[in-house]
């Protein structure tokens, strides 16, 4: 998939937002400071997050609210052949906010394959 830095603003706690090539209409962005402790708590990228929100089978796990924001949470499989647990807000209908990523569990994975 390819990606198109639209912000290269590298201040910390500032969004990072990337077009979807691919899927046009939809952008997606990230706090750059929470993508940093995302990558060294799970060993997780956003940007492999993003892959696991646009690949062919995406499961919806739930949906929660945090002040008084809708969240979703996706299951999703990256091209790096990682089943990722991915939390995201829409703030707009254009915009995909990814909050956090981590790997699935053991329990998650399965479910994930048997929806296959």
């Amino acid at each position: 998939m390819t990606s198109n830095q639209n912000n290269s603003d590298h201040k910390k706690g500032s969004l990072q937002t990337y077009h979807d090539v691919v899927h046009s209409k939809m952008r997606y962005e990230w706090d750059l400071l929470k993508a940093e402790t995302n990558l060294q708590k799970h060993g997780i990228s956003f940007a492999e997050a993003k892959e696991a929100l646009v690949c062919k089978f995406v499961c919806v796990l739930k949906t929660t609210t945090q002040n008084n924001e809708e969240r979703f949470v996706y299951l999703g499989l990256s091209s790096r052949l990682n089943i990722l647990v991915v939390v995201v807000a829409y703030p707009d209908a254009h915009v995909t906010r990814i909050i956090s990523a981590r790997k699935a569990n053991k329990r998650e994975r399965n479910f994930y394959e048997t929806q296959l």
